[in-house]
């Protein structure tokens, strides 16, 4: 699975270690989630930004400057209309609004462990207008829904959120999980019509979201493990106060500034769609591209004839088992 972690309330007092707490998170909840590493911050003025990065181990410390077409070529491409492709690295680095890590206020960071292809395009956070989300699970019905930015399952929960105006209107998260098929933890940043900011924090009954107050940071760090606030702020010698879980099927909305919490929504989960597995037929590097998935997954699944279990994220719905590749399905 994708990890995660959300993080508001942020200040003059703890931002020095929120920040050194989130890039040492972001190190933490990398093995096995590399592809991809992305964080959506709001700064005190409540102004959005992020940045995304194809490879985690330049996270933060790395921002490659990406290879673009100049006038003349771009002219070039559209006069021979598609026929023409231009030979420019794939982009492994980009950023939105203006970067302000000295007065950011709340944080969303992701690691990715990719169900569709591994692109660029594909890397949280995903952003629209001034709404960003970051997603661990996986939405099988994902082909149904709207994706415009990119081919990830993710994206398409952004696009409902916006759609059904749940900025505006918390309670609306219901239309959104009656078209959501799957698992999902999801963070948002949003400016509803009405001034100010948001931060929705969102589970349905199947995804993995724990908590944690941090003493030294004065509070709640959510991520997708537990274990990794513990290993994190034992790195730092801070102490974690009280653990939590998180409620099943519910949106908490948060003032991202104050960290104050400003209202809860219940909706109900639609849960998984079935699936069967068939046989398949790869090339030799994509059954090996798919045993290296599997094995990251392996601790995680009990029955490969039982299709994806709770908690259990498929990879596009290809497992390999006991030297055999198996494709999964939607009945």
């Amino acid at each position: 699975m994708c990890k995660i972690m959300v993080m508001a309330g942020i200040n003059n007092k703890n931002r020095k270690l929120a920040i050194e707490f989130t890039k040492l998170m972001a190190k933490q909840l990398t093995p096995g989630n590399s592809d991809g590493l992305g964080y959506a911050a709001l700064n005190t003025k409540g102004e959005l930004f992020g940045e995304r990065w194809l490879n985690n181990s330049d996270a933060f410390v790395n921002r490659p400057m990406n290879q673009s077409l100049t006038k003349e070529e771009s002219l070039l491409v559209d006069k021979y209309k598609g026929f023409l492709i231009p030979d420019v690295p794939a982009p492994v680095y980009n950023s939105f609004g203006k970067i302000d890590e000295d007065n950011i206020a709340a944080i969303t960071l992701h690691t990715r462990l990719a169900t569709s292809g591994k692109e660029f395009i594909n890397t949280h956070p995903f952003v629209l207008d001034e709404t960003s989300l970051i997603h661990n699970g996986v939405i099988s019905n994902a082909s149904d829904l709207k994706m415009i930015q990119s081919t990830c399952d993710s994206e398409a929960i952004l696009n409902e959120y916006v759609e059904n105006r749940v900025m505006d209107k918390p309670e609306n998260i219901r239309k959104v999980a009656n078209k959501l098929q799957g698992y999902y933890a999801c963070g948002v940043f949003s400016k509803p019509r009405s001034g100010g900011n948001i931060l929705d924090i969102f589970k349905d009954s199947r995804a993995v979201l724990e908590a944690a107050y941090i003493v030294d940071l004065r509070t709640i760090v959510f991520s997708s493990r537990l274990a990794d606030i513990r290993a994190v702020c034992s790195q730092m010698g801070m102490e974690v106060g009280r653990a939590f879980k998180v409620s099943d099927d519910m949106l908490l909305r948060i003032d991202p500034i104050s960290g104050d919490v400003l209202s809860t929504q219940k909706f109900k989960s639609v849960g998984y769609t079935q699936y069967t597995y068939r046989s398949a037929t790869f090339s030799k590097e994509e059954r090996r591209e798919l045993r290296r998935r599997y094995n990251q997954l392996a601790k995680e699944q009990t029955n490969p004839d039982d299709g994806p279990t709770k908690g259990q994220e498929p990879v596009s719905y290809f497992d390999v088992y006991d030297g055999s590749v198996r494709a999964w399905e939607r009945d």
